[in-house]
């Protein structure tokens, strides 16, 4: 009682899909990667540090998620697949280094960031991504139970406010509220 909230803004946004395409045309190699396995099967950060290619199974991938130790099939859309099919599979993790070395969560953010800067994207963030596939499921018909099924969301709250954000970004500002 008696302190206030920390003004924290308004969190991870889902990106555009302007945003996704600029990025999509401007990445290579190991940050296309990154991007097409953030925005392809929903997952955070720390999940894809730890995505191999031995967990690619039945046009899916197995992923045990960092922060609730949940074992998921995740099915990887063909937009993103043609991505991972452009990998040398010598390579143990996915997402690898220049030698093929697993990469931690830090060089992954640290990767995402310098190439949002480049592209001029700075206000969108790699957790971004996860909201967008959030949404992505939902306009390819999912219910919010599939969807946190996929994305590995424990709440359906959360699932619903994700995409209520979205369908707010969309609508021009002078219907915004």
């Amino acid at each position: 009682m008696g302190i206030e909230k920390l003004k924290t803004g308004s969190g991870h946004q889902p990106w555009q899909p302007s945003s996704i395409e600029v990025f999509r045309k401007n990445l290579t190699g190991r940050h296309l990667r990154i991007f097409d396995l953030a925005l392809g099967t929903g997952h955070r950060a720390s999940d894809l540090t730890r995505m191999e290619w031995s967990h690619i199974e039945d046009g899916g991938i197995w992923v045990t998620q960092n922060k609730t130790s949940k074992r998921l099939w995740i099915p990887i859309p063909t937009s993103h697949a043609e991505t991972l099919r452009n990998v040398p599979l010598s390579l143990s993790y996915i997402p690898c280094g220049e030698h093929g070395r697993k990469l931690n969560y830090d060089q992954i953010q640290k990767a995402m960031i310098t190439e949002r800067k480049i592209l001029g994207l700075q206000a969108q963030t790699l957790h971004g991504l996860r909201y967008s596939a959030a949404s992505e499921l939902a306009e390819a018909g999912c219910t919010d139970h599939q969807t946190a099924t996929i994305t590995g969301h424990e709440s359906l709250s959360m699932v619903q406010n994700i995409l209520k954000e979205r369908v707010k970004s969309a609508l021009p500002s002078r219907l915004k509220a």
